[in-house]
C-alpha cells in the first residue's frame, strides 16, 4: 500500500523555507543598506532636529543668513517632512534659505539627475538646479544628503554661478555638521 504525505504540515513547511531564505538573503547585505534606512536612524520625532540633537536651524549664523536675505531675517521654521530634519527662513520679499538632512531611496536619484556637481572638501555637491538668484544642491555625507535650497532677490557675484557663490556656507554647514 502507497501512502502519501499529511499535506496538513504543508503550511508550516512553506513559513519555514520562507523564513530561512529571508534571513539567508539578508545576512549577505550587511553593510550595504539602501540610503534609505540610516535617513530613519538620523531623523527625530522634534521638527528640525536629528537624533543625535543637531537643530538644523543651528546650523546658520545670522551673518550667514544675512548674505542671502539682508539684515531682517525670518524667524525659522523647524519640520521634517517626510523625516527629513528641515529649517527653512523664508519671507517673499527677502528670499528663502532651506537646509534640511535626508537620505534619497535610491543615490543615484541626486547624481544622475544632476544638472552638475561640484567639489566642496572632500564631498561632492549635487547640484539640482540653479539660475542667477537660486540654488538647489544636495552633498552627499558620511551616512546622509545635507540639502541646501536658496533663492535670493539680489544675484551674489557676476563672476560666480549662485551655486558657486554658496559653496562657503555649503562648507561652514559640513563642519558643523562635524563631517
Amino acid at each position: 500500500m502507497m501512502t502519501f504525505p499529511d499535506h496538513r504540515h504543508l503550511p508550516l513547511a512553506v513559513v519555514g523555507c520562507a523564513l530561512l531564505l529571508a534571513t539567508g538573503c539578508g545576512a549577505g547585505k550587511k553593510g550595504t543598506e539602501e540610503l534609505g534606512s540610516p535617513a530613519r536612524q538620523q531623523t527625530s520625532s522634534a521638527p528640525g532636529q536629528t537624533n543625535e540633537g543637531q537643530d538644523t536651524c543651528a546650523l546658520l549664523t545670522d551673518e550667514q543668513l544675512a548674505t542671502y536675505l539682508g539684515d531682517d531675517i525670518p524667524e525659522p521654521q523647524r519640520s521634517a517632512p517626510h523625516d527629513r530634519p528641515t529649517c527653512t527662513w523664508d519671507d517673499e520679499s527677502l528670499g528663502k534659505f532651506e537646509v534640511s538632512l535626508w537620505h534619497p531611496p535610491v543615490r543615484s536619484i541626486i547624481t544622475d539627475d544632476a544638472e552638475r556637481s561640484v567639489a566642496i572638501d572632500e564631498y561632492t555637491g549635487y547640484i539640482e538646479s540653479e539660475s542667477e538668484r537660486s540654488c538647489t544642491i544636495n552633498v552627499q555625507g558620511p551616512n546622509i544628503f545635507l540639502a541646501l535650497d536658496v533663492f535670493s532677490t539680489t544675484e551674489k557675484s557676476e563672476d560666480d554661478t549662485f551655486c558657486d557663490s554658496i559653496t562657503d556656507v555649503t562648507r561652514d554647514v559640513i563642519h558643523e555638521l562635524d563631517w
